[in-house]
């Protein structure tokens, strides 16, 4: 995707041009907070936004109340889901960094197409990224959550997990429950 670039900078100095070009495995969730670009909604697993197999970084919006900020595609609305469908390989890792950590808490839920009543593996943290672990190769949903405010994310799928993604305070359904750890 390449996209012209113009930087005009006042008081008579030079201005500044030219092309930024993104990677083909970077993507756009497909309902942003940017009034100029169309919205596609990506809110249930029926509109999941389809996504290549292999190393991805997409960049989305998230919010769990409307944003009541004029212009804004979602000022009267929250856009509280984002669904995201692809082929994924064993102990890959999904990483979602969440951009406005103070004014967002956004979530990350993974699902096998052919149960999507119970997640195979979660992310439900307050810190500022969220992470899981693909189980096992196969098709699966992707699923990102405003569970409070609003915020930007970056999503990176890709890459084997290992030990130096473990994150402490990230709180997983597939993880032991230990008594008296969780209140």
């Amino acid at each position: 995707v390449k996209q012209p670039y113009s930087l005009l900078v006042t008081a008579g100095l030079p201005t500044l041009s030219g092309v930024i070009t993104a990677s083909e495995n970077h993507f756009i969730d497909s309902d942003i907070n940017n009034p100029a670009v169309a919205l596609v909604s990506n809110n249930t697993i029926t509109d999941a936004q389809s996504l290549p197999a292999g190393h991805t970084v997409v960049g989305g919006f998230l919010t769990a109340t409307a944003t009541a900020v004029a212009g804004d595609n979602f000022q009267n609305t929250a856009d509280q889901t984002d669904f995201y469908r692809l082929i994924l390989t064993k102990n890959q890792s999904i990483n979602l960094f969440i951009s406005d950590l103070l004014n967002g808490d956004l979530d990350l839920f993974l699902y096998d197409v052919n149960n999507v009543s119970t997640p195979v593996a979660t992310s439900a943290g307050s810190g500022e990224r969220e992470v899981v672990i693909v189980p096992a190769d196969g098709e699966y949903f992707i699923l990102l959550t405003a569970n409070s405010g609003a915020s930007n994310y970056t999503m990176e799928i890709g890459g084997t997990a290992g030990l130096s993604i473990v994150q402490e305070g990230i709180l997983r359904i597939e993880d032991p429950l230990i008594a008296g750890e969780l209140v």
